[in-house]
């Protein structure tokens, strides 16, 4: 039974499908540390799905492409039963892989993408460079560029193996974010080098930031699996306006593109705490049932629908927004089924979607406890003292500390076994 990180519906960012509408099934478990690596995530997270559940997870999204990756896919024995599966089905199924595991069993109808890892990676040393002599006509080999010594090294492979007469297609992609993609296409150009420039499409991202620890943590993973950050902050006539000062303190720190402030007071729309004078609750028991008044009506559908605005303007086609639905108040605006059901408005309500682009709601934190947020974002060492979670900070803007949110936040550094920076401050 494989374990599986992720099943999701997105365009495709690389290879010759570039562009195209494509499913991916990403694997858990990675034997590389490549030091440019995006999904450092699904080196250990992962859940035991069969493979007939993974097909019908496929099936849901009704797409002809389907991307099988990792992780190090071929570290799982279930990944050729699953690969045989989807070619019954009639996909066209894409395999993509570090190059370093043995592809001699992997059907003929897949395509496969194959990397070389470069000496930037960190890995070189553990090319499988029997591989390219078992690539199809079909095939493509990949080499991800951090810098000129690189580079030099992909060209003396391309020549030393006739790549170009061994695979369908050459791919030549630049560290995103370490690698100027001018500086990669001048040194193809002027060497005449026949391969094609790859620029990850899927590496623009709107992110919603509020200041928050959440949202904080869910931008920052976005940033590690190498896309480029658009941040929004709303300014909803929060009574915690201090939230405001820590959001642009965390777009600074993560290097966003962009931070957008938009004004809409909802103040006058009412009902709820946050907006008005009524008081916010205080040392409620959390385990008690019901949505307190420090929910604001339809906030999240509010701050998607701008959000998704703004990444249709940007030609943007993914979102990530930092919703728990462990640790929460019981919002209803923070659950699963609200980000599904976003993705399907996002599809009849924009030009973009209409003209067959998907847009894709990440939340990366929607399953995980408190507690393991946070040390999610130890691991990115992310600095917490620039957020704020007080839903009704005094004068002086420290936390209240009875407040809900204060008391998830308190109770997920105790659980975590770490101090909390900002009441150490």
């Amino acid at each position: 039974m494989p374990t599986v990180n992720e099943i999701f519906y997105s365009i495709q960012g690389e290879s010759t499908r570039a562009g195209r509408p494509c499913v991916f099934v990403r694997l858990t478990a990675c034997d590389l540390r490549c030091s440019w690596c995006d999904t450092p995530y699904a080196f250990h997270e992962g859940q035991k799905r069969s493979v007939a559940e993974v097909v019908a997870a496929v099936e849901h999204y009704d797409c002809p492409l389907v991307e099988i990756t990792g992780g190090e896919p071929l570290l799982q024995e279930d990944v050729y039963e699953l690969m045989h599966r989807l070619l019954a089905l009639g996909k066209t199924v894409l395999l993509e892989t570090g190059g370093h595991r043995p592809i001699t069993r992997v059907p003929a109808a897949v395509v496969k993408i194959v990397d070389i890892k470069c000496p930037g990676s960190g890995e070189a040393e553990r090319n499988e460079w029997s591989n390219i002599d078992r690539l199809a006509p079909h095939d493509e080999v990949k080499f991800v560029i951090k810098d000129r010594a690189d580079y030099q090294f992909a060209c003396d492979v391309i020549a030393r193996h006739d790549l170009s007469s061994r695979a369908a297609e050459i791919l030549l992609s630049p560290v995103h974010g370490v690698l100027d993609p001018k500086s990669l296409s001048e040194w193809v150009l002027e060497d005449h080098l026949p391969v094609r420039l790859q620029l990850q499409l899927h590496k623009y991202i709107w992110s919603p930031l509020s200041g928050g620890l959440d949202s904080y943590t869910a931008a920052a993973i976005a940033k590690a699996q190498r896309f480029s950050l658009y941040a929004l902050t709303v300014q909803y006539g929060q009574r915690h306006a201090r939230e405001l000062e820590s959001a642009r303190a965390v777009a600074r720190a993560l290097g966003a593109e962009r931070h957008l402030e938009v004004p809409i007071d909802l103040r006058g729309i009412g009902g709820s705490s946050l907006t008005s004078d009524e008081a916010v609750p205080r040392d409620r028991d959390l385990a008690e049932p019901g949505i307190p008044s420090t929910y604001v009506p339809a906030r999240n559908t509010i701050f998607l629908s701008i959000a998704l605005g703004w990444a249709e303007a940007l030609g943007a086609h993914d979102i990530v927004i930092g919703v728990n639905a462990l640790d929460y108040s019981g919002y209803p605006d923070c659950r699963p089924e609200f980000i599904g059901a976003f993705e399907s408005l996002a599809a009849v309500a924009t030009r973009a979607g209409v003209e067959g682009a998907r847009f894709r709601v990440h939340a990366p934190l929607i399953t995980l406890s408190k507690a393991e947020i946070i040390r999610r974002g130890l691991v990115l060492r992310l600095d917490y003292g620039l957020t704020h979670s007080c839903y009704d900070p005094p004068p002086d803007g420290r936390p209240c500390h009875r407040c809900d949110s204060c008391l998830l936040r308190a109770r997920g550094f105790l659980e975590a076994g770490v101090p909390d920076p900002l009441v150490l401050s």
